[in-house]
């Protein structure tokens, strides 16, 4: 179920939202119908199966088909306890508006577990600013969208005081309008909803001289669908429609797991695995053919204008899932399978939170192991190099050092008084020309 959990999101937002808009539409009823059965199976318990609570007029166990969460209601994703799935109820914020805002009575299957949810988990995550606690360590959970979705559902409709305070989540509901920070959500002259920016906002802030309209993130994943072991191939996947459009930065992922890289290492291990859905991975088979995934979008980027940066993933974990895949990947992980003590943890020693098949960067050995990953690029590339000792490299860091506050530039072994480097690194106005 845990797969599907995406789909069923999707699924009872747009019976909820079409049920409430579209009153009239043969079809209302039976999307009202569906809705509320998704938005309870969701987060069914197994004690929940046989509960008289009456919900929406029916015993709760008789809209229930399924169990999905434990009796705690939390539950699991790629094999640990993950926040934003956790929070997965408060896509039911937009049927719940929808409703609202059409002047309808809300569901209680809508929110059926929202309160208990609030009350005993995400109290105890909520900090001093507003922003949540992410203990099983993906910090980036924090800024998911549902999460402002949970905590606007748990402040307005359900009045719960976790989320008093004027921060970002805040949210109330005025006359036919859910406002939600310095947004307004309302319905329309033709029954759908529109979203406007209230006049109180306050400006944007002053932006950097480059403008970076649109930021593409590649996630990587090219050689697991090639049909040819060519750059023109890996660009047809997903980059090669971006020339001439609005994105003008791409951001692109070099690694999977620690320990496994997408592009030619020394360092890393090429991510070889062939299991389930990766069995048309050809990562090893287009590094032979001498290409370089990652120099492939640098060269794009430069015919075509774009910004590019590599990024990578710190310590992703699907390899810790219990699914075969995880399995697999776990197995053909050289690094982790070979120092087992960098982990955090073992298959039948789990850690509270997070996955036990993270590392840990507290030990040496593991940040050496990232540090001459992420240096390889800089010692094979001869423009790399050149760069680096270059006029234009010393002006730079020169420049970032004054505009970062320092009052002066210490050349540490410089040996030529006669050097140009000199004058250029000798102030802001001279660093700036």
């Amino acid at each position: 179920m845990e797969r599907e959990r995406g789909k069923l999101r999707r699924e009872w937002r747009g019976c909820g939202v079409c049920a409430a808009v579209y009153v009239d539409d043969p079809r209302a009823a039976k999307r009202d119908e569906w809705a509320k059965r998704w938005a309870l199976n969701a987060e069914a318990r197994e004690s929940d199966r046989h509960s008289r609570r009456m919900i929406d007029g029916r015993p709760l166990g008789e809209w229930l088909v399924s169990t999905n969460v434990f009796p705690d209601l939390t539950l699991e994703n790629h094999g640990f306890w993950d926040l934003p799935y956790q929070t997965s109820f408060a896509a039911l914020a937009e049927p719940i508006m929808a409703y609202r805002i059409c002047g309808r009575k809300i569901p209680e299957a809508f929110h059926a577990n929202a309160l208990e949810e609030g009350e005993q988990i995400l109290k105890w995550l909520v900090m001093p600013d507003g922003d949540l606690l992410c203990p099983q360590g993906i910090d980036w959970a924090e800024r998911d969208v549902q999460l402002s979705w949970a905590f606007a559902e748990l402040g307005t409709l359900l009045d719960q005081p976790l989320v008093a305070g004027s921060t970002p989540r805040q949210a109330k509901i005025e006359g036919n309008t859910l406002r939600i920070g310095h947004w307004s959500i309302r319905r329309v002259e033709d029954g759908g909803l529109s979203a406007e920016k209230a006049a109180d906002a306050p400006p944007q802030p002053p932006r950097e001289a480059r403008k970076r309209r649109i930021i593409f993130d590649n996630d990587g994943n090219e050689p697991h669908f090639l049909q040819a072991l060519t750059a023109e191939d890996v660009l047809r996947q997903r980059t090669a429609a971006l020339a001439g459009t609005q994105v003008d930065t791409l951001f692109y992922c070099t690694t999977d797991s620690f320990g496994i890289t997408k592009r030619p290492s020394k360092v890393w291990q090429l991510f070889d695995s062939k299991a389930g859905t990766y069995q048309r991975n050809k990562t090893v088979e287009l590094a032979a053919a001498g290409v370089d995934v990652l120099r492939v979008m640098v060269e794009f980027g430069h015919k075509n204008g774009l910004e590019v940066f590599a990024n990578i993933r710190m310590n992703d974990v699907h390899d810790g899932s219990r699914a075969p895949d995880g399995v697999t990947r776990f197995k053909d992980n050289e690094f982790k399978t070979a120092h087992p003590e960098c982990l955090v943890g073992k298959t039948d020693r789990r850690p509270r939170t997070g996955s036990w098949a993270a590392v840990n960067y507290a030990l040496p050995r593991v940040r050496e192991h990232l540090f001459r990953y992420l240096d390889e690029p800089r010692g094979r590339d001869k423009s790399a190099l050149a760069l680096r000792s270059s006029l234009l490299a010393y002006r730079g860091r020169a420049a970032a050092a004054w505009g970062a506050g320092m009052d002066g530039i210490l050349l540490f072994n410089f040996f030529d008084p006669t050097s140009r480097e000199l004058a250029p690194v000798g102030g802001e106005v001279v660093v700036g020309a």
